[in-house]
């Protein structure tokens, strides 16, 4: 076999880690490929900001893969939606985003 495939016999072993924290962790078959597990990964571990390192082992074939994968912080849509103004503290009106 060729290095980094997946069959869905395989047993692959994957986290998603941000700051040395692991968001989400998986340990199956069934995976065809490195995309459905980075997917998967990300669809577990919810939102986050930051760059991630996405782990994934496949114990069967024998081999391990790393790789980065970005999330940036959107503005909530309804802010936009909105239109809000920035006020100044004179006004009496701040808006915080995080």
């Amino acid at each position: 076999m060729n290095a980094n495939t997946l069959t869905t016999t395989d047993h692959v072993i994957a986290s998603i880690e941000v700051n040395g924290r692991i968001l989400a962790s998986v340990s199956k078959s069934n995976f065809s490929s490195l995309q459905e597990v980075a997917k998967f990964l990300i669809a577990m571990a919810g939102k986050y900001i930051g760059l991630a390192k996405l782990t994934i082992r496949n114990k069967t074939q024998g081999w391990t893969t790393t790789m980065a994968y970005a999330m940036r912080n959107n503005a909530p849509a309804a802010m936009g939606a909105m239109g809000l103004k920035g006020g100044t503290p004179r006004d009496g009106l701040q808006y915080r985003l995080w």
